[in-house]
């Protein structure tokens, strides 16, 4: 017999392979501003933090790797009507972070899309009760509009908003040539 089959063949040698990827599984080292959502047995049991971890390997499982620094999400340009009946394009900019990974994880299916399409629907809703010149003028009055609503609607997801930019408020051609006059 060759040296690899004996290697192969001795029960020390499959033990420590056994020991060895077992303790692989039960270490986790958890980087700064992350966040890993353990279940036990598929149930919520605890959030790893940052540093070194240790779970029961094949009872508990890592279900999810949460940032947990501050984001910054896109709201692409959408059409919105002022209480005028004035269509304007509007987009923005949002910045969240992930303040609880267990509710992130558990309470909403995808946290960033859900913010996001609160972030359109309550940007309409701020446009809409504005007028035209309303729009223009008070760009922080409709951040700040915003910021409060999203700040109530997220806390249960375990994200909080932090800022709300408006970037661009773009009028119909027709009201921009009458501004221009």
């Amino acid at each position: 017999m060759d040296l690899f089959t004996l290697l192969i063949s001795s029960p020390l040698v499959w033990v420590t392979i056994i020991v060895l990827y077992t303790l692989k599984k039960g270490i986790h080292f958890v980087p700064q501003n992350r966040g890993y959502v353990i279940y036990t047995l598929g149930k919520y049991d605890k959030t790893l933090k940052a540093g070194l971890n240790f779970i029961i390997p094949f009872i508990q499982s890592v279900a999810a790797d949460r940032n947990l620094k501050e984001q910054s999400l896109d709201i692409m340009s959408q059409s919105a009507i002022t209480r005028d009946n004035i269509t304007l394009g509007i987009d923005g900019i949002l910045f969240m972070k992930v303040t609880d990974a267990a509710a992130a994880t558990n309470n909403i299916n995808d946290y960033k899309m859900a913010v996001t399409q609160l972030a359109m629907t309550t940007m309409r809703n701020a446009i809409g009760s504005l007028e035209l010149d309303e729009c223009f003028q008070n760009r922080d009055l409709i951040n700040t509009k915003i910021l409060g609503a999203m700040t109530e609607a997220t806390g249960p997801w375990g994200v909080m908003v932090t800022r709300y930019e408006i970037k661009d408020i773009i009028p119909p051609q027709s009201i921009r040539e009458d501004m221009e006059k």
